[in-house]
């Protein structure tokens, strides 16, 4: 074709139209005066973060570039990171896209990627061995991997507070999400049994999940303190608790503290809160106890307590204002007293153990008849859940 006449500056386009490929292609051959070449370098156009490897990058660059001038030394991410391999894609002789594969740990936020020359003497090279200049850097988001914080095991009732975490904190701009709807770092959870949370954090692309399980053991129960109030002549009481949980700690508060204590309880005059420590923790209910010395006998009656199945606890036990079994016990507990019972069933739910005496326990006696014995058989009985009981007959 003639000659074109060209100015430096100037970019021409050349169009091969009506062109059907072959084996061996063409050679298209310049001539003239004028000076054909590419001194334009190649340079970084994106780095992105890899949404499935946090410990890698995809660097994708301007133009082709040779894939036997990639190296992982040529490429530099601060101090504490260190690139371990460099991967062209879909590399034969050139590529436009490499992925990165560093060690160490790289915060979360902007960061920085270094163009360097590495140990085989150069940088990174296009078709025309034109050469990314050393110092070259381009900036680009990350975020690394997310991780939660909290407590677990909780106890029922209690609360955890659970927080996102990522190296260099959750970066400005990041999105938060939780499963309870929440979208700040940190949420307070309160559940109920064993409960799973995660979070979500979206930024530079890339979505990165973590999840935590709340494990919640239960709170043991006190079923029984017994004998409440415990009734003494002198000296200590000893006091049994029940529980739904074994193999925990049993504890007092006598107004000075909790104390550790065996199971029974070995307990002077006093008032005390009871409670329990499972083996996880947790703490039951608190039950209030008192411990007593007996009080004296009743000279009015010549230490003789009436009873009935309905007699009121606060009643002075007489024939004409009886008391029930339980509380003539306790009354009796260190007086040799005589106890004539009402006919009718008596119920016993837990042991018997304030006895520190001789009692006698009379049965048969009618109310009705000025509390005179009745011979008809079974007419009072005793009924017994729990067999601990130091009771005598007679």
């Amino acid at each position: 074709m003639p000659g074109l006449d060209v100015y430096a500056g100037e970019t021409y386009l050349l169009v091969v139209d009506n062109w059907t490929g072959d084996a061996t292609g063409f050679t298209i051959t310049f001539t003239g005066t004028a000076q054909i070449f590419d001194n334009i370098p190649p340079s970084i156009a994106s780095v992105q973060q890899s949404c499935t490897n946090p410990n890698q990058l995809i660097v994708t660059f301007n133009e082709p570039v040779k894939c036997s001038s990639l190296h992982p030394s040529d490429f530099n991410l601060g101090a504490g990171i260190t690139v371990t391999s460099v991967s062209g894609i879909g590399c034969g002789t050139f590529t436009n896209q490499a992925v990165l594969t560093f060690t160490g740990t790289l915060n979360s936020g902007a960061n920085t990627l270094n163009i360097q020359t590495g140990s085989d003497g150069n940088t990174i090279l296009d078709k025309c061995n034109n050469f990314i200049p050393p110092g070259t850097s381009i900036n680009f988001q990350y975020l690394a991997p997310v991780s939660i914080s909290g407590t677990s095991p909780i106890c029922a009732g209690s609360s955890t507070t659970l927080t996102a975490n990522t190296a260099g904190d959750i970066p400005a701009g990041a999105t938060i999400s939780w499963n309870t709807g929440d979208n700040t770092p940190s949420i307070t959870v309160s559940p109920s049994s064993t409960s799973t949370y995660t979070v979500n954090i979206t930024y530079g692309g890339c979505t990165r999940s973590a999840t935590y399980t709340v494990t919640v053991n239960p709170n043991p129960t006190i079923i029984s303190v017994s004998p409440n109030p415990a009734i003494i002549c002198s000296g200590t009481a000893l006091v049994t608790g029940t529980t739904d949980i074994a193999d925990g700690q049993w504890q007092y508060n006598d107004g000075s503290g909790w104390t550790n204590t065996s199971n029974p309880m070995n307990l002077g005059p006093g008032t005390y809160e009871i409670r329990y420590q499972s083996p996880a923790g947790c703490f039951s209910n608190i039950v209030n106890l008192q411990v007593a010395t007996a009080p004296p006998a009743n000279t009015n009656t010549c230490n003789v307590i009436y009873v009935t199945p309905g007699g009121s606890s606060t009643n002075p036990g007489t024939q004409a204002e009886p008391t029930n079994l339980l509380a003539a016990l306790s009354r009796a507990a260190c007086s040799n007293t005589i106890i004539k019972m009402a006919v009718g069933p008596y119920d016993f739910d837990h042991p018997i153990t304030t006895v520190t005496s001789n009692i006698t326990i009379e049965g048969g006696f009618d109310p009705a008849t000025g509390w005179r014995k009745t011979s008809q058989p079974g007419a009072t009985t005793i009924r017994r859940t729990s067999c601990r009981s130091p009771l005598r007959r007679a």
